[in-house]
């Protein structure tokens, strides 16, 4: 008897996780991710491509699985899987602006040498 009533408090905690069903992934975490995506293209991740293209393929692969898991009701995975999506777009967004900035600053750069060797 005392056997089975520490089992019975060891499985008690289990319960809610296992018998309630996934809630939907919040709009909030699918529309984040999308809007990562776009503005990771508006910055230019996918022509500069190196590392802003390689995340920005990462996010959108990422964006349709997590949206295959959310119609087949794996709402949990999918929601986690939304964000790294988003995670991913933000990076190649970041990645894209730096890329774009060393390349300014070297255009910068090699007119002030022309400039200065010229008398």
């Amino acid at each position: 008897m005392v056997r089975t009533q520490r089992w019975l408090y060891l499985l008690f905690p289990l319960l809610p996780v296992t018998g309630c069903a996934s809630s939907p992934v919040p709009p909030a975490k699918i529309a984040a991710a999308e809007g990562a995506i776009d503005g990771a293209r508006r910055e230019g991740a996918q022509s500069l491509g190196g590392a802003a293209g390689t995340h920005l393929r990462w996010a959108e692969d990422q964006l349709s699985v997590a949206k295959t898991m959310m119609k087949d009701g794996d709402t949990e995975r999918a929601a986690r899987v939304f964000e790294r999506s988003e995670a991913d777009a933000v990076a190649a967004q970041e990645l894209a602006r730096s890329q774009r900035a060393k390349i300014t600053y070297d255009q910068v750069r090699q007119q002030m040498k022309s400039t200065q060797k010229a008398p």
